[in-house]
């Protein structure tokens, strides 16, 4: 029942660090929400998840370049996160499950 800036608002008052040392190992989506921590692109997958059932899964990409993780609606953009995880700069699109 939360609107988007709720959900942004939330996962922005999650503690930053991840439930796991190694950098390159992410936390699953249920385990950031549970434990109210995460890397910026934990929660961004959290993000991901939510906008996932409200908008065409399709349209969502998220991006992760510079330490930041920013989740997009096709070309606006709808949160963004600092990620402090060692993930090489690339785009991550999604899709409607067939």
């Amino acid at each position: 029942g939360m609107t988007p800036g709720e959900l942004t608002a939330v996962l922005d008052n999650f503690a930053d660090g991840s439930i796991y040392d190694d950098p390159s190992r992410l936390a699953q989506p249920d385990e950031v929400w549970n434990y109210a921590t995460g890397d910026g692109v934990e929660k961004a997958l959290v993000a991901a998840a939510f906008f996932a059932k409200r908008i065409d899964p399709a349209r969502l990409s998220l991006r992760l370049t510079d330490g930041l993780a920013r989740l997009f609606d096709g070309d606006a953009p709808l949160c963004s996160f600092a990620s402090g995880k060692t993930i090489k700069d690339t785009e991550l699109k999604f899709a409607r499950k067939q």
